[in-house]
């Protein structure tokens, strides 16, 4: 699996961005995503601001955020190119597992 990396877009700037409300921001992506989401993720790193009173941020701060949370939660393994699903013994990890009382 290829890792995606992405670079932290610099600080908003509410003069030279290109800003979008965070409602907008939310019909963008795929499935239903509620724009009340996007103000918790606020909470959890991604970079909006509150022009008046409505909160904006850009594309590619979305990006950045979804994607290096995408890359925290997925499971290391999944990364390694080492480990092809051939090279799994699954008798030696049942026969492990069945050991250890799982």
């Amino acid at each position: 699996m290829a890792h995606i990396t992405t670079v932290a877009p610099p600080a908003l700037d509410p003069l030279s961005d290109r800003l979008v409300p965070l409602g907008r921001l939310a019909k963008m992506l795929p499935g239903r995503v509620h724009p009340s989401t996007l103000h918790r993720w606020r909470g959890e790193g991604f970079e909006a601001i509150r022009v008046g009173r409505e909160v904006y941020s850009t594309e590619a701060h979305l990006r950045h955020f979804l994607l290096k949370r995408d890359a925290r939660r997925a499971p290391a393994d999944l990364d390694d190119p080492t480990v092809e699903p051939d090279d799994l013994d699954l008798d030696a990890i049942e026969a492990e597992c069945e050991a250890a009382g799982l």
